[in-house]
């Protein structure tokens, strides 16, 4: 089921770290670690770095990605990836992640006209 996910665009809702909702694309997922891959549509400019990539992780333990097929919405916790710490290789390694360009928000999976 979640690989219908890949390729769908969704809303990163806005919160207080973004004043108004992102618009991004589900690139990759990671069941077992609970988080998705997300392609801004527009980097994200802030404090002067661009960040082209996402990833949303769940934030409850009973919480899916399936949540998003069924229902549209999800909570999530978002990290926001710069180019130079995206690491294709291990897309979803937050190790060098100690603060900064981060959120609690929910995403809205968007619907097909």
């Amino acid at each position: 089921m979640l690989n219908s996910l890949i390729d769908k665009e969704i809303d990163i809702i806005a919160n207080e770290y973004v004043e108004k909702n992102l618009l991004a694309t589900i690139i990759m997922f990671s069941e077992d670690e609970r988080k998705l891959l997300l392609k801004m549509d527009t980097p994200l400019n802030h404090g002067g770095i661009i960040y082209p990539y996402a990833i949303a992780a769940t934030r409850l333990e009973g919480d899916s990605y399936t949540m998003l097929v069924n229902d549209g919405l999800i909570g999530c916790s978002i990290i926001w990836v710069s180019k130079n710490r995206f690491d294709r290789d291990n897309p979803f390694n937050l190790s060098w992640w100690r603060g900064g360009a981060s959120t609690i928000s929910s995403i809205k999976l968007k619907v097909s006209n």
